[in-house]
This record gives structure tokens, C-alpha cells and sequence, in this order.
């Protein structure tokens, strides 16, 4: 199969997102970006948390944070399963890798009655299988809490 040639040259500003009609190097953000963190370092988990609870359009949510002592992932996802699933799997990847084998732990999240544990880990991503205690009844979304951590000595390779 032959590989598409892309044709930069019209590609244009708006299609892409970068702007460099002021003369600067393209950005990756609108006119509107005012060079203020997309978020405060510093956030709270907590909070977080209930606004992933709240809007139940929110499917995944992952921020990766490093600071002197380690990186660490934390991750909240829904797993939806359909009427009669039980069981559901999910892949995790770690982009950039840990170097050192992460210490992982997934919590449920919602008040269902079940078991989420991580059945395979690697450097690069995890494996979780969650077992609910029956068959749920109608199409269900899942909360759970995963979080990843590594010293910061070992911690990505770039």
C-alpha cells in the first residue's frame, strides 16, 4: 500500500490550529491563549473528581505529574458496559514509559459491588479487569480511580 503525500504547503492556519500570521513560531492554541497553565500545578484531587462525577460525558480523564520526588499518573475512566456484561477489561497505556516498573493501584470509584484489579503490568501500560458481583441490567458506566507512580530518579525515558 502506498503511503498518502501530504501537501503542507495548503495546509492552512485554521485547519491546523497554529497561527503565525504575527511572526512568531507556530502555537499550538488559539488567538485567545493568553499564556496562563492549562491548569494550576498545585490542583486538587478532590475537585477533580467530582467534576468527573458530575458530567457524565466525561469518559477519561488522565493528568501526569513530576516534581522532585517522582511522576505519577492519575487517571479516572468509565467502563460502560452493556446489559448483561459482567466483566470488562481495559489497556492503559504509559506514554512516555516509566523506567522503573510503576506501583500501580485502581480503585471502584462508584458504589458497585465487585473486584477491579490489575492483571498485567509493564513499564509501558496495565491491564485491569473489573468483575462486577452480577450481570448489570442495563447499559452502565463505571467509575474507577487509577494511579501510577515512579521515582522521579527513574522515572520517564526521553
Amino acid at each position: 500500500m502506498e503511503t498518502p503525500i501530504v501537501n503542507h504547503e495548503s495546509v492552512t492556519p485554521q485547519a491546523t490550529g497554529l497561527d503565525s500570521s504575527d511572526g512568531h513560531e507556530p502555537q499550538l492554541f488559539d488567538s485567545s491563549f493568553n499564556g496562563e497553565p492549562a491548569f494550576d500545578p498545585g490542583f486538587d484531587q478532590e475537585m477533580i473528581l467530582e467534576q468527573v462525577l458530575s458530567d457524565q460525558s466525561v469518559t477519561q480523564h488522565w493528568t501526569r505529574r513530576s516534581d522532585d520526588a517522582s511522576d505519577t499518573i492519575n487517571a479516572w475512566l468509565r467502563c460502560c458496559l452493556a446489559i448483561h456484561q459482567q466483566r470488562f477489561i481495559l489497556h492503559l497505556p504509559f506514554v512516555p514509559s516509566f523506567r522503573e516498573m510503576p506501583e500501580v493501584t485502581c480503585n471502584l470509584v462508584d458504589d458497585y459491588s465487585g473486584r477491579l484489579r490489575v492483571t498485567d503490568q509493564q513499564k509501558y501500560g496495565v491491564r485491569l479487569e473489573l468483575i462486577l458481583e452480577r450481570p448489570v441490567t442495563e447499559p452502565t458506566a463505571v467509575l474507577i480511580e487509577v494511579t501510577a507512580t515512579s521515582p522521579r530518579s527513574h522515572s520517564v525515558i526521553l
